[in-house]
Formats: C-alpha cells, sequence, structure tokens
C-alpha cells in the first residue's frame, strides 16, 4: 500500500485507503500513549558499587528514592554526598534505555518519533564516565616501597638564655 498513489481507484478505493491509514495513525498513537504510560511509571533502581547507596529515579531523572546502608555512617559528608550524586547520575544514564526499550516493547522502537524522544532523553541525562581507580596510594603489595616515615615530632621550644626580656611572660616568684 505505501508505494501505490492514494488518489488511485475508485471512490470506494480511495476511502478504503484513508480508513486503512486513519486505523493505523489510531494504533500508533494508542501505541505512543502505552509508551508515554508506561515510561512516567518507569523508576530506575541503582546501587553504589561498595553497596552503602540504593537510589530509585523516575524518567524525569528526579529522585523517587534514597537509601543508606549502615556503612554510610563512616563516609565523610562530602564523601557520602558525591556517592549519592554518582549513584543518581548512573542512574539517570539508564533513562534513554530504559525508554527505548519500552518502545521497542510496544512496536514503536524504530519510528522517528522514537528516536527524537531517545535523543532528547540522552542528551538530558548522559551516561556518565566509567570512573576510574580512586585518587590515593595505588595497590598495595607485601614487599612494595614502604611508605616515608613519619617525621618526628618537634621539642617545644627552648626559653632563650637569659636577656632583657627573659622574665616579661614569667613570674620572678616561681623559682626555675
Amino acid at each position: 500500500m505505501p508505494d501505490e498513489p492514494l488518489l488511485s481507484g475508485g471512490p470506494e478505493e480511495i476511502k478504503r485507503k484513508l480508513r486503512a491509514i486513519a486505523d493505523e495513525a489510531k494504533a500508533k498513537s494508542e501505541r505512543f500513549t502505552a509508551v508515554r504510560r508506561q515510561v512516567e511509571t518507569s523508576v530506575i533502581d541503582e546501587e553504589s558499587p561498595d553497596g552503602v547507596v540504593r537510589v530509585s529515579v523516575r524518567a524525569s531523572g528526579a529522585l523517587a528514592g534514597l537509601h543508606l546502608s549502615e556503612r554510610a555512617r563512616g563516609l565523610a559528608p562530602a564523601q557520602l554526598a558525591e556517592l549519592v550524586m554518582a549513584t543518581v547520575a548512573r542512574a539517570q544514564g539508564k533513562i534513554a534505555a530504559r525508554v527505548q526499550q519500552i518502545a521497542r516493547d510496544n512496536g514503536v522502537g524504530e519510528d522517528p518519533a522514537t528516536t527524537t524522544m531517545v535523543a532528547r532523553f540522552t542528551e538530558e541525562f548522559p551516561e556518565p564516565e566509567p570512573s576510574g581507580p580512586p585518587a590515593g596510594p595505588g595497590e598495595m603489595r607485601l614487599g612494595g616501597i614502604e611508605d616515608e616515615p613519619a617525621p618526628k615530632p618537634s621539642r617545644p621550644a627552648t626559653p632563650p638564655d637569659e636577656d632583657d626580656g627573659y622574665w616579661d611572660k614569667q613570674s620572678f616568684l616561681r623559682g626555675n
């Protein structure tokens, strides 16, 4: 049907073609409505690599849930905040793939409107760059290079030899 001209044939044939186009448009609209509903209710869960943080985000990117394990108490506030934000970013980075899968499941995965929609989600919520090893000391092994010893604590300053200002800060009544 896509290759044959719309207005070829008699009035009944044209009416049949128009009805088929309208039916196809209605079915596509229903599929996209189903996609929209599923995307709106979709929640993506993500956990930090160490299991300290678990988040849930909506397709809008909004945080829907946050769970911190007991081990979060041992982290500095800045570390915990960074871990939460990184976990949220990883969850948000999965939104476009989830939308694409929902569209495929509803039969509109290859539609140009889906491509545009997924591109917008990808632009708004890009997948975060994989994080490298944490900054700090490298891998530790037995027999490796040892850390330099800590400097010895310095002794308190000795009072200067007798001079004119020596007794200014001390009582002459106490025996030294």
